[in-house]
């Protein structure tokens, strides 16, 4: 074989292997949940460049007090409120989400705040990471959004959240 063709047949089999990658996700879209929540199940979630993150691999509650500092305590969700909030995981189809979700239109607001979801199911690692437009106004934009904020909706009305002390960092 020349080296033009080992180059060719190399160049082909790099195609291939990347096209593969980036649509092994695909596969999962048409995913069936389990009904009752997984034994393993568990989740991280990060809102507004983690000025709220929480961990229930290792049952931790982090908040932003400024760019330098952040509180973290821990934390263990209850059982009610982890069902919740895998019942939201089902309702959105969470899986269907790439694992880097970029919204194909633009809107330019600064500061943009990123945000970040990992979850294990059912054996099956899912992970989403949104940093760039995240104030689009697409579908999928909104209800990725919406799905994030709503897993906080109890948690921060907890008094051992709310006595946290307040945020003081400046958006740059």
């Amino acid at each position: 074989m020349t080296k033009k063709k080992i180059f060719i047949a190399v160049g082909i089999l790099l195609v291939v292997s990347i096209v593969v990658i980036l649509n092994t996700k695909r596969v999962m879209t048409s995913y069936e949940y389990p009904e009752k929540m997984p034994k393993d199940f568990n989740f991280i979630v990060k809102l507004n460049s983690n000025e709220y993150c929480i961990n229930t691999y290792d049952n931790t509650f982090s908040k932003s007090i400024n760019w330098d500092k952040d509180t973290i305590k821990n934390y263990k969700i209850s059982d009610s409120e982890k069902r919740r909030v895998y019942q939201l995981i089902k309702e959105y189809n969470i899986i269907k989400y790439p694992n880097y979700f970029t919204p194909p239109t633009h809107i330019n607001v600064s500061p943009s705040f990123d945000y970040y979801f990992k979850s294990t199911f059912d054996s099956i690692n899912v992970e989403i990471n949104w940093k760039f437009n995240t104030e689009s106004k697409e579908k999928e934009a909104i209800l990725l959004k919406d799905f994030l904020y709503r897993i906080f909706d109890n948690i921060l009305k907890e008094e051992q959240i709310k006595n946290l002390p307040e945020t003081v960092r400046l958006a740059m």
